[in-house]
């Protein structure tokens, strides 16, 4: 037998299973049995009006997240309300990238409170709060591919923090949100809409939260959705997160006393149709901070069970944005949220979080603490802002969101709190250490080099298409990255290649990295020699991009290969084979089925493993133990961003 979902919306619904069980006599039947949770909606993968893409492997999207991010920024504009400095009461909270939808550009939403603003009324200034608003900014230098947005603010000889974004990069509409409340929390675009929460005013004087949700089918032209608008008691709204789950209807979380309590929801299939209308009574659940789970080791091998705060000078305030997100192919549900470093002297870090996130499908009591919801902490991934961003540039402190592109790539987005350079907002991006994985376009062509052996330390990122934006003569006016270029990722199609000079002015012995179309690795210099027979170590200095010539120095073969995914044995088969990889030093690992449409079938692997050769077994079942159709399949070994494929054929 199964566990009926019940999913009357607001309403505790008796269990049926158990009431037939308790007919039969099989109370002990009931105890056995495991709890259900709920599962994100996979009908749309690549997301639609309604849903969001879903993330391939939401634990490795995090782990593999660049450290150190792109540098962007977009400009105020006449027309929008005033926002001044970090630690002020005016000041952006949330960020959320909108879905491409066949837009030649991209569109950003970034929420703002308005507290003590000074206007000019009948000659007269006046001091007052403005409505909670949130800006749209159309990013009109970049191309919507729906993938990496890259830097807009690079100029050469110049490091970006210094650099405005382009004219064209602007808020194209200010939006209020309601006239009686001036401080938004945190927000979550779902498919063509948008949620925004607002909690009355910095003070959180008012026992009360608000919700809107508000039609981006057309940016420049929101449509507010909810009429009449939703109310919550309890104030502090300054974080929601939505999904769709699987079978309809919505999954709604609200944060409350800094996100160290949540609230869930369940909303009706139809956005349309405001909460207020039929949503009244006690929530789904409810959660609390100390109830938290973790799967994540330290590194003195205790579990890490610390729940988001934002430095020292707040103690024990949590995150400020917290965003819903559904793997693909097992429809798990994942908290991501983010918590920042404090102004300059206050210490903190940068730091984004992921929880797999398990909501009942049996109604709990929302008022027993410890039972319902769990919520599990499964990945930690430090970030770096200030690197490319200067104090508060990339301010995870509040102002943050979460992006999933349709390739099912995680993203991750922050501005600084306040605004502390004239005219424009300074933000970040955080995009996958492989955005693009595969390409045989020179414009998809990118190289990053680290500082350190291992893809670590300070990093810069070369991109094909902004080669005249960047000093290639020079890398120490790059960012101030110096000479000491240890290891390298990159996707180079094949033909082309960027040679990598020792000296600076493209002089001196040089280094030659040979695309394949396919993202290769070198995770240190010392093993190669250069055309002066000497070690590449810590030497490189300038770069010139060269798509014809003779190759006289690294060639692809010679490449160092850390894993490979051998043919599965037998091939064709029936009922199984065995699937042989090698990993030539510990990493990262993921191996799964897929179908030839690209969804998850099958986990077979999926960890930290330690270097060696490993064999895995697969039964042609999918994840529920169900036997699948004979056809073509695809075996998928990911380590590290990095991905190799093999064709399986079941034959029944």
């Amino acid at each position: 037998m199964e566990l009926w979902r019940t999913q009357n919306f607001g309403m505790n619904t008796p269990n049926l299973h158990a009431i037939l069980c308790l007919a039969l006599g099989l109370v002990g039947a009931v105890a056995a049995q495991e709890v259900a949770f709920f599962r994100g909606d996979l009908s749309e993968p690549s997301g639609g009006a309604r849903t969001n893409p879903c993330v391939e492997d939401v634990i490795q999207a995090v782990n593999t997240l660049r450290d150190r991010g792109e540098t962007l920024g977009f400009n105020l504009g006449a027309d929008y309300p005033p926002v001044r400095g970090a630690g002020t009461q005016s000041h952006w909270q949330g960020v959320q990238r909108l879905p491409g939808m066949g837009r030649e550009h991209p569109f950003l939403v970034v929420s703002s409170s308005h507290r003590d603003v000074t206007i000019t009324v009948d000659g007269r200034k006046i001091t007052t709060s403005l409505p909670a608003h949130f800006a749209v900014v159309e990013m009109a230098s970049r191309r919507d591919d729906g993938r990496r947005l890259r830097s807009n603010r690079l100029q050469q000889g110049q490091l970006t923090r210094n650099v405005p974004p382009p004219p064209q990069d602007r808020i194209v509409h200010a939006q209020p949100i309601t006239p009686d409340f001036d401080h938004p929390g945190g927000i979550q675009v779902i498919g063509q809409y948008l949620l925004v929460g607002a909690d009355g005013n910095i003070d959180h004087d008012r026992n009360v939260a608000l919700f809107t949700l508000w039609d981006l089918s057309n940016p420049t032209a929101p449509r507010e959705v909810w009429q009449p608008k939703w109310e919550l008691p309890v104030r502090n709204a300054n974080s929601v997160g939505i999904t769709r789950l699987e079978g309809g209807g919505y999954l709604f979380v609200r944060a409350l006393k800094d996100a160290k309590d949540l609230e869930f929801y369940l909303l009706q299939d139809d956005l349309e149709v405001s909460p207020a209308t039929y949503l009244q009574g006690p929530p789904w659940d409810r959660w609390n901070y100390t109830e938290l789970q973790s799967e994540l080791v330290n590194e003195d091998g205790s579990l890490d069970r610390s729940w988001g705060d934002l430095g020292s000078i707040l103690g024990e305030a949590g995150y400020q944005n917290i965003n819903v997100v559904t793997e693909c192919g097992t429809g798990q549900l994942y908290l991501i949220a983010s918590h920042g470093r404090k102004p300059s002297g206050f210490g903190g870090q940068d730091v984004v979080d992921a929880f797999r996130l398990e909501v009942p499908t049996e109604r709990p009591d929302p008022n027993r603490a410890g039972e319902g919801v769990v919520i599990t902490k499964v990945a930690r991934r430090r970030v770096f802002p200030e690197q490319n961003a200067g104090a508060r540039q990339g301010d995870l402190q509040a102002a943050a969101g979460v992006y999933v592109s349709p390739d099912h790539k995680l993203y991750f987005y922050a501005t600084e709190h306040g605004v502390t350079s004239e005219g424009f907002v300074r933000m970040i991006e955080f995009a996958p250490r492989a955005a693009v994985s595969r390409s045989e376009l020179i414009d998809d062509a990118w190289v990053e080099l680290y500082e350190h052996n291992g893809l670590k330390g300070r990093s810069i990122m070369l991109d094909y298409r902004d080669r005249a934006l960047r000093d290639y003569d020079d890398f120490s006016n790059v960012e101030e990255f110096n000479d000491r270029a240890s290891s390298v990722l990159f996707l180079i199609p094949s033909g082309y290649r960027l040679r990598l000079f020792m000296e600076r002015a493209r002089d001196g012995a040089f280094l030659d990295l040979v695309g394949n179309g396919q993202v290769q690795r070198i995770d240190n210099f010392s093993q190669f020699v250069l055309s002066d027979g000497l070690s590449a170590n810590d030497r490189v200095s300038s770069a010139e991009w060269i798509d014809d010539g003779i190759v006289t120095s690294l060639t692809t073969a010679e490449f160092p290969t850390f894993f490979e995914l051998q043919q599965n044995y037998p091939n064709p088969f029936n009922p199984e084979t065995a699937i042989r990889y090698r990993l030539d030093r510990n990493a990262w690992v993921h191996l799964g089925i897929y179908d030839i449409r690209g969804q998850l079938i099958k986990t077979l692997a999926e960890g930290w493993q330690t270097s060696g050769v490993y064999s895995v077994v697969w039964n042609g079942r999918d994840e529920l133990g169900r036997e699948v159709a004979s056809g073509t399949y695809l075996s998928r070994l990911e380590v590290e961003g990095m991905v190799q494929v093999k064709r399986l054929v079941l034959l029944r």
